[in-house]
């Protein structure tokens, strides 16, 4: 599928005397008239990374990127994936170009719109500029994401699908050796029998032995290789609270989340990613139909916050920098 940017614009176009105006940005934008109007779209590529000239048995040095405009709603500002589905262009090229500028001529009628470009390869980044001509009167204006904080918007759940700490407690001590340590196999059946019978019995066999290393790995501080139940007892408090923002978000109960929930989902657990980082997210962590069952979940969200909080840990100053050595580097990507 295309990668498209983010950042959207809203132009306004007022009656005037005929005048051509030209409108340059770097991102996505929408353009609202007030009659049929003489429309011109200019879209320069510029090759990333900006390098000498690539020989001639190389791919061109300009990527593919259509740009087709969308009629929407005049309330959007933010066009979700669900949005875009629904969205069909109404000018555009007809096919994906390697040339260097690419122009788009036509009529729109009155009305709301958004220009999206995107690359014909996914993951895919480069620098656009973006021009658009009309007549007298336009305005430029950016229009972000909405900055929403989700996490006091949630339903407040009746009672959270997982059994309480002190029941957590004694599936613990039923599960762990001898000693009082829960390696990987006896985390997975404590996990297992913690969503038996209950509305999340679908994601039982989700719980595999893979995904269940790598939560011990995640949870364990020590470097033991086993969870001792003071290194499970906070986990699992924040097991059952991102149990409830899954539940919250899980409206059709398929015991799974689709790639349009998982961004208010991440946000209402206190987590904002770059749109990069989310395809890497999807990538990672989704199924093949790029959604995310209740243990992929819990896996990314243990997985962002101890990489956060080991970060943290390494940045001193707090200036948004670390530094590592090799023998720490290996520590940090190996074992997690």
């Amino acid at each position: 599928s295309a990668c498209t940017s983010t950042r959207l614009l809203h132009t306004h176009t007022h009656l005037g005397q005929a005048a051509t105006h030209t409108h340059t940005w770097t991102g996505n934008f929408s353009h609202t008239d007030t009659r049929h109007k003489q429309w011109t779209h200019t879209c320069h590529l510029v090759p990333v990374p900006p390098t000498s000239p690539a020989p001639p048995a190389q791919s061109p040095p300009f990527m593919s990127c259509p740009h087709s405009p969308l009629q929407v709603q005049s309330e959007l500002v933010y066009l979700s994936p669900h949005d875009l589905v629904k969205a069909f262009p109404v000018l555009g090229t007809p096919c994906y170009s390697d040339q260097r500028e690419v122009v788009i001529r036509g009529c729109l009628a009155p009305g709301h719109y958004i220009i999206i470009p995107s690359t014909s390869l996914p993951n895919q980044e480069g620098e656009f500029i973006l021009r658009v001509l009309t007549e007298e009167g336009g305005r430029v204006a950016p229009a972000d994401k909405a900055n929403t904080d989700l996490r006091n918007q949630l339903p407040s759940p009746s009672g959270s699908v997982l059994p309480s700490l002190k029941d957590a407690q004694q599936l613990f001590k039923k599960h762990s050796n001898t000693e009082g340590r829960c390696a990987a196999g006896e985390l997975q059946r404590l996990l297992k029998e913690a969503v038996q019978g209950g509305v999340l019995a679908r994601s039982e066999d989700e719980f595999c032995m893979e995904r269940c290393k790598s939560f011990l790995a995640l949870m364990d501080t020590k470097g033991f290789g086993k969870l001792e139940w003071v290194d499970f007892e906070p986990q699992w408090e924040k097991i059952r609270k991102w149990t409830d923002i899954f539940m919250a978000f899980d409206t059709n109960r398929s015991c799974s989340l689709e790639y349009a929930e998982i961004i208010p989902a991440l946000q209402a657990a206190g987590l904002r990613l770059d749109d990069f980082v989310l395809q890497l997210v999807g990538l990672r962590f989704s199924d093949a139909s790029m959604a995310f069952s209740f243990p992929a979940f819990l896996h990314l969200l243990l997985k962002l916050e101890t990489m956060i909080a080991k970060f943290r840990s390494f940045d001193m100053l707090g200036n948004g920098t670390v530094t590592l050595n090799y023998r720490q580097w290996l520590h940090m990507t190996i074992y997690n």
